[in-house]
């Protein structure tokens, strides 16, 4: 910043190392100085704003106009991350066309390279077979995916299936992770690997069917998955909304979450669950220990009202509703 007080470029990163280190206000004031000096930038605004969820709704709420024009005016020139787009639109079509367009910008480039896996016909008639199937994550740690799959992994009929695990992250020593890695047949640290010798690795084991668990989250290898290297590729938990790809078939889901009449808004086929969609481990063991609000230096005469998500993901009509239930109920 000293040597170059010009650059808008400079400012914005350091508002993105300010807010890493959790230092909201000089994060801010970086902010508005680089959109000062640049004010068309969307990648600025949206960080910006992503921010200002975080802290000063009142003030997101003043700029989320200026957020909604910059995309519709820069919609053919700027590629946004579909869980991005989410925040700003309600509109499942605008959704798709958003993950159709970031997927395929993401993929373009390795399906230039190389078109996708041919597969053989599957065999037909009275023939019993071992199904491979497999998952990839980058998520197998401690995380919601493997905190809800691990009765999943667990359960699997090993006399019809064999069940394998792509995991594409650095491996992380955790209980989560040290408590499945005995469900499956193999196991495979892949995040060494590029995206061509991920999909040649999956081809090479005559996978059946392959689950991608990231969707649009985490660390989701996307150009892999584009070379169709296995012949059945569905999605599932990690993300409940389209990819928008035509190279994933499936997604694994039920009737709430996604009713029949959203399909036009999925290029995957939706498989419904009976119930629910989404995954529980039940056996999950429940504390026996008596916590008391004492523990946790919270008064013992009053209500406690909790949310165990990420700040960024609590905002202002929502937060309304639970303060109408609040006082509705109290006393």
């Amino acid at each position: 910043m000293a040597l170059n007080p010009d650059l808008p470029e400079v400012y914005y990163n350091g508002a993105l190392l300010y807010q890493m280190v959790g230092h909201g206000q000089p994060a801010i004031e970086c902010f508005e100085r680089a959109i000062k000096m640049d004010p068309d930038n969307l990648q600025f605004m949206q960080d910006y704003h992503d921010l200002l969820l975080e802290c000063d709704w009142q003030k997101a709420g003043e700029i989320a106009n200026i957020v909604e024009g910059l995309i519709t005016k820069q919609q053919d020139n700027f590629i946004m991350s579909p869980m991005r787009h989410i925040k700003y639109n309600i509109d499942p079509a605008g959704n798709l066309t958003w993950a159709k367009k970031f997927t395929n910008n993401r993929v373009k480039n390795i399906l230039n390279k190389s078109g996708p896996f041919k597969h053989k016909k599957p065999q037909t008639g009275n023939i019993k077979k071992i199904l491979k199937v497999a998952y990839i994550s980058s998520d197998i740690t401690n995380h919601p995916v493997t905190q809800l799959m691990r009765g999943v992994f667990k359960n699997h009929n090993k006399n019809e299936f064999e069940i394998f695990l792509y995991s594409t992250a650095k491996k992380q020593d955790s209980a989560y992770r040290n408590e499945v890695i005995g469900s499956f047949d193999r196991v495979i640290d892949t995040a060494l690997l590029d995206n061509m010798k991920l999909a040649k690795l999956i081809y090479n084991d005559n996978i059946d069917i392959l689950i991608d668990l990231n969707g649009h989250t985490g660390q989701p290898r996307l150009e892999a998955l584009a070379l169709k290297p296995a012949p059945i590729q569905a999605q599932y938990i990690g993300y409940i909304g389209s990819m928008g790809a035509d190279f994933i078939d499936y997604i694994i889901t039920d009737r709430i979450v996604t009713p029949l009449s959203h399909q036009k808004f999925y290029t995957e086929k939706f498989i419904y669950m009976p119930d629910c969609y989404q995954a529980n481990d039940n056996q999950l063991e429940i504390s026996s220990h008596n916590y008391q609000k004492k523990d946790f230096n919270l008064p013992e005469d009053k209500f406690i009202f909790c949310s165990f998500n990420q700040s960024f993901k609590i905002e202002p009509v929502m937060f309304q509703i639970w303060m109408n239930i609040l006082k509705k109920n109290s006393r």
